[in-house]
């Protein structure tokens, strides 16, 4: 029975993974920081911006699985999703912009090119698989 799934969420993964066609792929990612503080410098502003771009260049490198199900005298006894954001995220340009909001609060926006390795998440992949074969 456990073949049977481990047949099924590799059929999965295989389409997914062919689908991410396993090279370093380029994402933009954007993301925003409101500075609330006066303590807060520009510096630290652009940091925590960076991060929430980065994050969201990472985002658009995610795989999903989509099948992995478990049954037992017929009756489904576990059925999971599972989003994997496995990658190297090597940033190449960044970009920022200080601008005022409607109320005269000051955002930090930073727009992040990123490469990341889609390899790494078919390894990763390949080894969930194994693991939970």
């Amino acid at each position: 029975m456990r073949k049977i799934f481990a047949s099924i969420l590799t059929f999965g993964i295989l389409i997914f993974a062919t689908a991410a066609s396993a090279e370093i792929q380029n994402f933009v990612g954007v993301g925003e920081h409101y500075i609330e503080n006066e303590t807060e410098t520009l510096a630290q502003a652009q940091d925590k911006a960076k991060l929430t771009a980065e994050l969201d260049a990472l985002e658009q490198a995610q795989v999903n699985i989509q099948i992995y199900s478990e049954m037992h005298n017929f009756n489904l006894t576990r059925d999971e999703i599972i989003s994997i954001t496995a990658g190297i995220l090597n940033i190449t340009d960044v970009k920022y912009l200080l601008k005022e909001d409607f109320d005269g609060l000051l955002i930090m926006r930073a727009e992040v090119t990123a490469e990341i390795d889609t390899d790494k998440i078919a390894e990763f992949v390949e080894r969930e698989i194994k693991r939970r074969a």
